[in-house]
């Protein structure tokens, strides 16, 4: 749903943004094309991170995500700003999850040789 709603917020600025160029008689409703309404704006991942959950929040991508009760995946949740989050599962339920394993979990992720992407230079 998040991905959804950045789209959906991206479109009404797109919108409002042929709305005011037909108000200030920049061009007629006649010789405008669709395409023209996204042309004054820069749709780059930082637009789409800013009209997310997080980013109307102002809170940064997260960089580790614990997953409790086994599963390996996310579940629809976050999946834009988990792009470059490492991820760690563990099989116990949430009411069981203590403190300790998550130090243990956040203690591995230091260790962690992070590539946001990239490729490592021994692979």
């Amino acid at each position: 749903d998040d991905i959804v709603e950045s789209c959906r917020a991206i479109t009404q600025i797109a919108l409002q943004n042929q709305l005011q160029q037909l108000k200030n008689k920049s061009t007629t409703s006649e010789d405008y094309s669709d395409s023209k309404a996204f042309s004054n704006i820069n749709i780059d991942q930082s637009l789409f991170s800013q009209h997310t959950q997080l980013g109307k929040l102002g809170i940064p991508d997260p960089d580790l995500i614990i997953r409790t009760s086994g599963e390996f995946r996310l579940s629809n949740f976050l999946l834009w700003n988990s792009a470059y989050s490492e991820f760690e599962a563990v099989s116990c339920n949430w009411p069981e999850f203590t403190p300790d394993m998550a130090e243990d979990i956040i203690l591995r992720f230091h260790d962690r040789k992070r590539r946001f992407g990239g490729i490592s230079s021994t692979i």
